[in-house]
C-alpha cells in the first residue's frame, strides 16, 4: 500500500526517471496503437474473404439451380455434408420443411433480409456463430453460410499474442528505464564526486572521460577543457597576487624610508623637500602601475569598453616613430622603419598606440645602438616587427615573456615594472591578433605582431 507513494516521490525526484518513463511509454502507446490497426485490419479482412466465400457458393446453387434443377441441388447439398464440410447448409421446401442441411432448423432472424452476420445458429443441438445468406430457388429456400468459430479463435490469438506484447513491453520498458537511470546517474556521480574534490581545493582533478564521442562524453570534454581553463586562471590569479604583493612591498618600504624620518626627525628643509620629491615619485610610479594593471585586468576579463574602427596602422606607427626617434637619437640610437603605407586594421587607437609605445619603449630601453621596425602586408594580415640589438633574452626565458611582473635575469639590474609586454600581449589579444617573441638577427629580442587587415 505504501509502494505506491514512494514510486511517486522517486519519479518525481529522479529528471532522467521522468523522462525514461514518458518516452518508454510513449513507446508502449504506439506499440499498442500498432497492435490495434493491425488486429482490425486483419479480422477486417478475414471478414470480407468468408463473406466472399459465402457469395461464391450461393451463386454455385444458383447455377447449378439453374442448369440441372431442384435435385441437383439436394443432392449436392448432400454430399457437402457428407464429405464433413465445416459450410452450413440449410434447404426448406414450399411447406416451410426441411429437406436436407447440417442446421438444426430456420432462424427466424431472416424474415426481412437475404444476408445476416454474426447470427446466432444450431448445429446438432449446439449454438454457433455464423454468416449466413439465403438463396431463393423458386419456392424453395437454401441457406448457406459459415461458422466463425475459426475467426474467433484467431481474434483469440491475436488477443493473447497482442496481451503478451504489451505486458513484455512494459516489462522492457520499467527495465530500461531503471537502467537508463543507473547509467546517467552513475555518470553524474563521477561529475558530482569530481566537483566536491575540486571544491575541496584538488584542482587539478578531471572527469574521466570513455575513448567515445557520444553526447555525455563531448559535454565532460567540454566540462574539463572550462576545468584546465579555470585552473590556469586561478593560478595566474594566485601568480599575480603573490608577484604584487611582491612589487608593492619595496616601493612602500622606500616611501616609508623616506616619511619615518620626516615624522620621528628634525630634518633640513632641503632634505624634507628631497625626501618629499622621492615619495611623490614613488607615489607617481605606484599609480602609474595601478592604472596599468588595472587596463590589463579589463583586457583580459572583457570588461574594457570597446571602440573599434578602421584604424589606419601605417599613419599610427609613423606617429609613434617621429615621437621615439628624437629620444632614441637622444640615447644614440638608430631607429630605422620600413613602413607599407596601406595598412589598415579594425581597432582601438588608442589601445595600439600603448602596445606601439611599451615596445618602442623596451627597445630604447634595452637596446644598444640599433632599432629597426618594419610592417608590411601579408595576404590579409598586417604584419608589424620590431628588432633591436640590445642584451636580448635567454631561450627558456622566451615562452615566458608577457607574463605579469616577469623579468629575464639579464635585465633585472634595469629599472621596470615587468608589465610592459603583458600589456602588449592583452591589447593583441584583445585584437584578436597574435603576438610572437623571437631572437632577433640583430642580436637582441624580436617581436612580431598580426593583426587582421580591413
Amino acid at each position: 500500500m505504501f509502494f505506491l507513494p514512494r514510486l511517486i516521490q522517486r519519479i518525481n525526484s529522479s529528471l532522467t526517471l521522468r523522462f525514461s518513463l514518458l518516452y518508454g511509454f510513449l513507446g508502449l502507446v504506439i506499440i499498442i496503437f500498432l497492435l490495434g490497426f493491425i488486429f482490425l485490419q486483419v479480422m477486417g479482412a478475414l471478414h470480407a474473404q468468408q463473406f466472399k466465400q459465402i457469395n461464391t457458393m450461393a451463386k454455385r446453387v444458383e447455377a447449378l439451380y439453374a442448369t440441372q434443377g431442384r435435385d441437383a441441388v439436394i443432392d449436392y447439398i448432400r454430399y457437402e455434408i457428407q464429405g464433413q464440410s465445416p459450410d452450413l447448409w440449410f434447404f426448406m421446401d414450399l411447406n416451410d420443411r426441411k429437406v436436407v442441411g447440417n442446421m438444426d432448423y430456420y432462424p427466424m432472424a431472416f424474415e426481412g433480409s437475404d444476408y445476416i452476420a454474426d447470427l446466432t445458429i444450431h448445429k446438432e443441438g449446439r449454438s454457433l456463430e455464423a454468416k449466413l445468406q439465403r438463396v431463393n430457388l423458386g419456392g424453395d429456400i437454401v441457406l448457406v453460410g459459415k461458422d466463425l468459430r475459426d475467426i474467433y479463435a484467431f481474434r483469440g490469438l491475436m488477443f493473447r499474442a497482442s496481451l503478451i506484447t504489451i505486458v513484455t513491453g512494459l516489462f522492457f520498458v520499467v527495465l530500461s528505464t531503471y537502467w537508463f537511470r543507473a547509467e546517467i546517474a552513475s555518470n553524474v556521480s563521477v561529475i558530482r564526486r569530481t566537483a566536491a574534490h575540486i571544491r575541496a581545493g584538488q584542482f587539478k582533478r578531471r572527469i574521466p572521460v570513455e575513448n567515445t564521442d557520444d553526447e555525455l562524453n563531448l559535454l565532460i570534454k567540454e566540462l574539463n577543457l572550462m576545468l584546465d581553463h579555470l585552473e590556469k586562471s586561478l593560478t595566474g590569479v594566485r601568480y599575480l597576487s603573490e608577484t604584487i604583493t611582491h612589487n608593492l612591498r619595496t616601493p612602500i618600504m622606500r616611501i616609508t624610508s623616506h616619511l619615518y624620518p620626516l615624522a620621528y626627525d628634525t630634518v633640513p628643509p632641503e632634505a624634507a623637500q628631497e625626501k618629499a620629491r622621492h615619495v611623490l615619485e614613488e607615489l607617481e610610479a605606484l599609480t602609474a602601475l595601478f592604472d596599468k594593471l588595472l587596463q590589463i585586468s579589463e583586457l583580459e576579463s572583457g570588461v574594457y569598453r570597446q571602440s573599434k574602427q578602421a584604424v589606419s596602422f601605417s599613419a599610427l606607427l609613423e606617429d609613434m616613430v617621429a615621437l621615439y626617434g628624437p629620444y632614441a637619437e637622444e640615447k644614440s640610437m638608430r631607429l630605422t622603419a620600413q613602413l607599407s603605407p596601406d595598412c589598415q586594421v579594425h581597432g582601438d587607437a588608442d589601445l595600439l598606440a600603448s602596445a606601439l609605445s611599451n615596445l618602442l619603449e623596451n627597445a630604447c630601453k634595452y637596446g644598444r645602438t640599433f632599432i629597426q621596425l618594419r610592417l608590411y602586408k601579408k595576404g590579409y594580415l598586417t604584419v608589424f616587427e620590431i628588432e633591436d640589438d640590445g642584451i636580448g633574452v635567454s631561450d627558456k626565458s622566451l615562452a615566458k615573456l608577457g607574463t605579469h611582473f616577469y623579468r629575464d635575469q639579464v635585465a633585472e639590474h634595469i629599472p621596470g615594472t615587468g608589465l610592459g609586454l603583458t600589456s602588449v600581449l592583452s591589447i593583441v589579444n584583445f585584437h584578436q591578433g597574435q603576438c610572437e617573441f623571437y631572437r632577433s638577427a640583430l642580436g637582441g629580442l624580436g617581436i612580431r605582431i598580426t593583426l587582421d587587415s580591413v
